[in-house]
């Protein structure tokens, strides 16, 4: 049995260092649009991950150190003012009205601009950096909250309200870490698989560096999956509310919960959801916010398009001179993905292994991806999940090829490359129909000696 004497404590140091230098550069050194750069050393970030999680014969041994590593790797970007995003302009405009008694729901950015709210909270520092100043906001209440306390601490101070969410992230990192080391221990898998998700590139630059909120919404989930698995569904009801209210996608998997936990459970679920669900929302809640979201969730989807697979390939590939097939795509894509829910929740009953379960709502999120006409880099980071309690790794991959879409941001015009997102896509799909027809005989996940 290998054994850490093996590896020279110096190695460890030496690749901590090594890996603290090339996240720190990577967030603070380069700027979005210099993509050479950029992907250089995020493709060698990756090139380390890929050793340390598929051929390192230690990560068991040293298991402790690579978790303090993979926690030091976000404090490390605790200062920094995301270059990859800009999203949290907006998250602070939220907070900002949130804390001054405003509802951030009700008010388009582009309608305060003569309003004396406007100077009163600075807004100045953040409306010409806003992505969508003619949107509602979309972020629902578990996000708002994060954004009105950073902005109660620091009212006026960008980076300060930056830190002050960074530091809710990085704590909500380590309860995530924590619930995939009780989810490992059901599944009766070892505990190192954690570093899957821990050391994933994409996953501390987009969620700890970037501060999207599917870093609240995987570690309520991932509570919400093992304490349904552990039959204590009350317990779930709670984190799966959380869940919901930090982003709305996880409602996709209440039929599959439903099934799980048999009829009358089921029903008592969801309902529970359902009701902290509406709680949770309940201090912003007007008719006009149902209209007034509703229009930007349709805006959202009518509009915005990026790094689509199955979408782009009908729009660019087969039928490039039909606009009709737009509209007709974007209508039947969502079908694609009902069904596959649909089949999937036919499947559930309550006797299927936890493995099954959670294979089931891999397929259900991979379709639902495949089929998106928006596939943000930090959207598929809650795949990750998934690739630590399952041996599929094509997702493992995606993290990896996806992030040649930065080449977007090269120019103002925010030009796609259809190449980049060719390869991206061959690869990931190339995988994905592999481990799909082999599953029993599916890669191992990486080498653990203990």
């Amino acid at each position: 049995m290998p054994t850490l004497s093996r590896w020279p404590p110096l190695s460890l140091v030496l690749f901590g260092l090594l890996s603290l230098l090339g996240y720190s550069y990577i967030s603070y050194g380069i700027a979005r649009e210099e993509f050479g750069i950029f992907i250089s050393v995020y493709f060698s970030l990756f090139i380390a991950y890929f050793w340390l999680v598929f051929f390192c014969e230690y990560s068991y041994q040293c298991f402790n150190y690579f978790i303090v590593l993979a926690i030091l790797l976000r404090l490390a970007l605790l200062g920094l003012e995301p270059n990859l995003s800009d999203d949290y302009f907006r998250y602070i405009w939220d907070g900002r009205l949130l804390t001054a008694g405003y509802n951030p729901f009700m008010y388009l950015p582009s309608e305060l601009q003569t309003e004396a709210i406007y100077q009163q909270l600075e807004l100045g520092q953040l409306y010409p950096h806003l992505n969508s100043p003619n949107y509602f906001s979309v972020y629902p209440p578990i996000g708002q909250t994060v954004f009105g306390l950073s902005s109660a601490l620091f009212p006026k101070s960008i980076l300060g309200s930056l830190v002050v969410m960074r530091v809710v992230y990085i704590l909500v990192e380590i309860v995530t870490i924590w619930g995939l080391h009780k989810l490992l221990e059901l599944l009766q898998k070892p505990k190192d698989y954690i570093l899957i998700y821990a050391l994933n590139p994409l996953v501390i630059l987009e969620l700890t560096g970037n501060l999207h909120l599917e870093v609240l919404m995987i570690g309520m989930l991932i509570w919400a999956i093992y304490f349904l698995l552990k039959d204590r569904w009350k317990l779930s009801v709670v984190f799966m509310v959380l869940a919901v209210c930090s982003k709305l996608l996880p409602l996709m998997f209440l039929p599959l919960f439903w099934r799980k936990l048999g009829l009358r459970k089921g029903f008592l679920y969801c309902a529970g959801v359902g009701i902290g669900v509406l709680l949770l929302f309940l201090p912003f809640l007007s008719w006009t916010l149902f209209t007034k979201i509703g229009s930007s969730v349709q805006l959202y989807f009518a509009s915005f398009e990026f790094n689509g697979s199955i979408y782009y390939l009908l729009r660019w590939g087969i039928f490039p001179n039909l606009y009709s097939m737009v509209t007709i795509s974007k209508a039947l894509l969502p079908i694609v993905v009902l069904s596959v829910l649909a089949y999937q929740v036919w499947k559930m009953n309550t006797k299927n292994t936890p493995q099954q379960f959670l294979q089931a709502m891999l397929w259900i999120y991979t379709t639902y991806y495949f089929c998106s006409t928006t596939v943000h880099p930090w959207y598929i980071s809650t795949f990750v999940v998934f690739a630590v309690c399952l041996p599929y790794r094509y997702m493992l991959y995606w993290t990896l090829f996806i992030g040649l879409t930065y080449t977007t941001y090269q120019t103002t015009d925010y030009l796609e490359n259809s190449w980049f997102i060719a390869i991206e896509y061959l690869v990931v799909y190339g995988v994905f129909f592999y481990e799909f027809k082999n599953y029993n005989q599916a890669p191992a996940p990486p080498k653990v000696k203990g």
